[in-house]
């Protein structure tokens, strides 16, 4: 035990006194290959799947990185899980996932995670709960070539000839160097969804009761014996005002959000807020992310590839990304084995 405490000392002591370097110079190593695939999909949304099962349906091998430990986070995450009225679902997984006795919803949040689960599984697709992208493999031509992931297994490399991006905010697609427009610094628009409980006004915070509720089973221990049999969905459209596109400040609107819809009385909320991110990719070119000439963001994220897409209800946004298809090229060549960027020091 003595070596490992005086490492210990010796780490603390530069810390203690401020002295910490700006970076530390990573140890060359190898990188176990997991997956060697046609398309990697980044991201665990009703869009990531949908992009992975096109794909596959065309023949390609395809592996997607689920950032959580279930899919289709879009829709339970934020909680849409209804659709609005004169909203129907077109493709076969979209009608699966809105599946249910009331057309409209609400629909549990397991039938979402389930359905998606099966219909990867259904079309051969690998995939991976928990997964993160860290970073992009490039060739010695500097084209994406893969994906770098890490998860309780440790880092991996998946090697890939088209890499999709359904990510919330483009994090892949930055990591590949594709330029976004300036963060609008101000108010942004989230919507949030709390269930049960009597919404309270409050400045710059609007309430719509959808009219649609979820059973509530009643507690043999509850002290009230005429608790409601139902919980009213109610959405809430908050002006939040941001100073950037951090993930610390994305971390301050969630808590605000939070704050101000919070009654007391609620059974259940959303466990993320959702919002129509205000940055768009600058720019359409052909290149290893724009196959067959397409605009280099892969149409399975509304908020790049449809930017002026309904935006008032997240759901017609899932049924949008349920009813694309993709047209890959599968005859592009293999590169030689990628590599991880080289990054000096900040």
């Amino acid at each position: 035990m003595r070596p490992v405490l005086s490492i210990a000392i010796l780490l603390a002591i530069p810390l203690a006194f401020g002295a910490a370097p700006p970076a530390v110079v990573e140890s060359a190593r190898q990188i176990p290959v997991a997956y060697e695939v046609d398309v990697a999909v980044a991201g665990g949304s009703t869009g990531a799947v949908a992009a992975a099962v096109a794909a596959a349906e065309k023949g390609a091998r395809v592996f997607l990185a689920a950032p959580r430990p279930y899919l289709g986070e879009d829709m339970c995450a934020t909680m849409a899980l209804w659709l609005e009225a004169g909203e129907t679902p077109s493709s076969s997984l979209a009608r699966g996932l809105f599946a249910g006795e009331n057309p409209r919803g609400p629909f549990r949040p397991m039938q979402i995670k389930k359905t998606l689960d099966e219909a990867l599984l259904a079309a051969n697709v690998r995939f991976l709960y928990s997964t993160y992208v860290t970073d992009v493999l490039t060739d010695k031509q500097g084209k994406p070539g893969g994906l770098l992931i890490a998860n309780r297994a440790g880092r991996q490399a998946v090697l890939a000839k088209v890499i999709i991006d359904a990510t919330e905010r483009g994090a892949v697609a930055r990591m590949a160097g594709a330029r976004f427009e300036a963060f609008p610094a101000g108010p942004q628009t989230f919507r949030r969804v709390v269930i049960g409980g009597e919404p309270k006004p409050r400045a710059d915070v609007t309430a719509r009761k959808t009219g649609l509720a979820f059973q509530v089973e009643p507690d043999p221990k509850a002290a009230a014996k005429n608790a409601p049999a139902k919980a009213e969905i109610v959405e809430y459209t908050l002006r939040i005002s941001m100073t950037d596109g951090s993930y610390a400040s994305y971390a301050q609107a969630e808590q605000t959000a939070r704050d101000l819809t919070h009654t007391g009385a609620e059974l259940a909320n959303t466990e993320q807020s959702f919002q129509v991110p205000p940055q768009r990719m600058r720019g359409a070119r052909s290149g290893p992310l724009a196959p067959s000439g397409r605009p280099a963001w892969p149409a399975f994220t509304c908020w790049a590839a449809r930017p002026t897409f309904r935006a008032k209800r997240p759901r017609s946004c899932s049924v949008r990304w349920l009813t694309s298809r993709p047209a890959y090229r599968w005859a592009r060549p293999r590169r030689k084995t990628p590599r991880a960027p080289r990054r000096p020091p900040a």
